[in-house]
């Protein structure tokens, strides 16, 4: 049995390091060639390594048992970047964080009725996300090209070592697909298709009816306030959206770096609606979309009331929120405020990955 090291004296090539349970940031220095097996192992505490370029090899479970959301400061092309990606660990590397967010209210249109909270919601969403290092581009009542046009331009300088953020809050059809002005929809399958062209990490959030149609099957849900996993069989019960990649990722062991970089959130199951409210009655017409308001107010931020908040959703309180953390919180109170709603997110229970950092 390996033992766990909360604190003591890791020797590291003949350099002390002391790790203990109040330290959360270690720098290595730049003359470092080698970590190994385990040098970092159970220190939980430690949540930001820096790791120099100059470090050629890095032991098993050298970072095995850290904080949730440890993450790996690195240059591009470095050996602690292939470890990051092989230990479902996050990783920076000269990355850059892009965010679209579209937002469909339907104005006047003779398809589909019109929308409050989308405006809300990308207002939202586009308050908070450039504090905590996104660029963003805002994009409003889009036809199902325009939205297919904005994701190669919004993403179109990404990087394998990028994180690029697709938002949508608008109609959806009942087979998952995000209606655009012109009535017509851009399906799952269509929507995987352009989103494979931009490289590096990809989260998607979609608040639209029925949107559970991406992943359905294969993510996990919420259902009277209770997490629970659902589709263990992948291959047999995954959405529009994944089965893409299902033959890709059926020789993995579950739980394993997810096909094609993907992590996706939807705020309802694939036979629900998704619901607005009015959040601040103070003001009327504050209408934002009941999953994107907790999503925000979860990643630090009051939609309603326009002012920033605490990390709601960082339950471990390590400064960071993970896909896991703000799917959690969102869909535990969007179902608590309309219980007809209850979100998704995929890959299930992914700690690791933490896109919302202060």
């Amino acid at each position: 049995m390996r033992r766990r090291r909360t604190a003591g004296i890791l020797i590291i090539l003949g350099l002390l390091w002391w790790c203990s349970p109040g330290r959360a940031e270690v720098t290595l220095p730049a003359s470092l060639e080698e970590i190994g097996d385990e040098a970092f192992a159970g220190c939980g505490a430690m949540n930001e390594v820096s790791v120099p370029e100059s470090v050629t090899v890095i032991g098993e479970g050298a970072f095995s048992d850290c904080g949730e959301a440890l993450l790996i400061l690195t240059e591009a092309g470095s050996e602690a970047v292939n470890y990051a990606r092989g230990h479902q660990v996050d990783y920076r590397a000269g990355t850059q964080y892009r965010a679209l967010l579209i937002g469909q209210t339907y104005p006047d249109s003779v398809y589909v009725s019109s929308l409050i909270g989308p405006a809300n919601d990308i207002e939202a969403m586009g308050a908070r996300l450039p504090q905590i290092g996104w660029s963003v581009t805002t994009m409003s009542n889009l036809t199902r090209e325009g939205i297919r046009t904005a994701i190669g331009t919004a993403f179109g300088g990404a990087t394998e070592n990028d994180v690029s953020l697709f938002y949508y809050s608008g109609h959806g059809y009942a087979d998952g697909s995000l209606v655009g002005t012109d009535g017509s929809g851009l399906k799952p399958e269509s929507l995987r298709s352009v989103m494979d062209n931009v490289p590096g990490r990809k989260v998607i959030i979609v608040d639209a009816c029925y949107s559970g149609s991406l992943i359905e099957g294969d993510g996990e849900q919420t259902k009277g306030g209770q997490l629970r996993g659902a589709g263990e069989t992948a291959e047999e019960a995954a959405g529009a959206f994944i089965n893409c990649f299902q033959a890709a990722f059926r020789p993995r062991l579950r739980g394993a770096m997810n096909a094609g970089g993907y992590f996706v959130i939807t705020a309802a199951r694939a036979d629900e609606q998704s619901a607005e409210e009015d959040f601040s009655p103070k003001y009327s017409g504050q209408y934002m979309g009941v999953f994107t308001y907790y999503f925000c107010l979860g990643i630090g931020y009051n939609g309603a009331s326009r002012q920033n908040t605490a990390l709601n959703a960082d339950v471990n309180t390590d400064g960071a929120v993970s896909i896991q953390e703000a799917y959690a919180y969102a869909a535990v109170n969007a179902t608590e405020r309309y219980s007809g709603q209850h979100a998704m997110v995929w890959p299930a229970g992914c700690k690791w990955f933490a896109p919302f950092r202060e």
